[in-house]
């Protein structure tokens, strides 16, 4: 346990020094995680970067932030936060800006009376942490906690990005279903800025750390809700306010390559994002609903997807019989099951048995 007094320097390892770097590519070995060619790619882009050698593995997408975590927490001998950690409400919300605390993936845990209980991503952030401590003019107790789950936690508690992005881009809802060129340009206007862009980026990339099948986007008479699909359960993630909805839709049918000006009928379409260093696909699609635009985004990381057939839970005959299916020269394979099954993946494993220089493949 580090505990970071505001009046003294915080002791923690030179995160550039050499037994810090061994020490990480030896966890990553043992632990299975990265092969040696992995890690000589990243040693050597740390070398040419001056980076950290752990927010290189991350920008280059060869772990997680939950990877990442685990691995500090390893090294560093702090404790890796539970849901249970996280308070209800903000504290010192007072104090603390939501913005300081997003750009140094900072979440106040507790108030323990003699000290601060704080979570962080980056424990090596020391000028950060220490300020934190200053302000507030106590003792800290660090813990280690995935950023994509800081930034969400202070989000929700300390107040959510979506009311900035609200009321900077303001955008206006359309009274009509009849969509004219100027609704049309006004629409395209409005998802092309910034905001938008980034809370669409921010939307997947939550999704993906969380390790979601898909993202439902769903229009309410007073509020735009954010759903999550993990392990087959959908979860609420976020609530955005209603002024961002026309934005949030057309922005993600741009991405798709969708007619934004089209809101009455259902589309289809696909769209590819990158998430740290990792590209991700999305199918794309859209329904019309009494409140607007319901919109659904299923994600398929293939970069972490084990594309074999035994890792999928084949195995015996149904494996045998199933590859033999494979290479016949003709015929059907319906693939059926319930949402978050693993249909698609399936489906991606047989097509990446099939692909070799002998045959040529389309999907449709």
């Amino acid at each position: 346990m580090v505990i970071v007094n505001p009046h003294e320097p915080i002791e923690l390892p030179d995160p550039r020094s050499d037994v810090f770097v061994e020490s990480l590519c030896t966890l990553l070995k043992e632990q299975d995680l990265l092969d040696d060619f992995a890690i000589r790619r990243a040693r050597r882009a740390q070398s040419q970067s001056g980076e950290r050698f752990d927010l290189v593995l991350s920008r280059l997408g060869l772990v997680n932030d939950a990877l990442l975590a685990d691995l500090l927490s390893q090294i560093l001998g702090l404790p890796l936060i539970s849901a249970s950690d996280v308070p209800a409400t903000a504290l010192f919300a007072e104090d603390l800006q939501a913005a300081f605390l997003k750009t140094n993936k900072l979440l106040p845990l507790a108030d323990t009376g003699e000290g601060i209980v704080l979570a962080t991503s980056d424990p090596f952030n020391t000028d950060a942490i220490s300020a934190l401590g200053y302000l507030l003019d106590r003792p800290i107790s660090l813990r280690i906690a995935p950023s994509g789950e800081i930034e969400q936690h202070v989000e929700r508690l300390y107040g959510p990005k979506s009311a900035k992005i609200a009321h900077a881009t303001a955008p206006p809802e359309i009274a009509s279903d009849d969509t004219s060129n100027d609704d049309v340009r006004r629409l395209e206007d409005l998802a092309s800025e910034a905001p938008v862009i980034k809370l669409v980026q921010n939307l997947v990339a939550r999704a993906v750390e969380m390790q979601a099948s898909d993202i439902h986007i769903e229009p309410r008479e007073d509020s735009v809700r954010v759903r999550n699909r993990i392990d087959g359960v959908l979860h609420t993630v976020e609530t955005l306010p209603l002024s961002v909805r026309a934005a949030l839709a057309s922005r993600i049918k741009i991405m798709a390559q969708l007619n934004i000006a089209e809101r009455r009928l259902p589309q289809d379409g696909r769209a590819k994002v990158t998430v740290r260093g990792h590209d991700i696909d999305l199918r794309v699609s859209t329904m019309p609903t009494i409140h607007g635009e319901s919109v659904v985004l299923r994600i398929l990381d293939r970069e972490s997807v084990n594309l074999a057939f035994p890792a999928l839970g084949f195995s015996g005959q149904g494996l045998t019989h199933f590859q033999r299916l494979l290479q016949e020269p003709n015929g059907i394979i319906l693939v059926t099951g319930p949402t978050g099954s693993g249909k698609t993946t399936t489906l991606y494993t047989a097509l990446s048995t099939l692909n070799d220089n002998a045959r040529k493949l389309f999907t449709v």
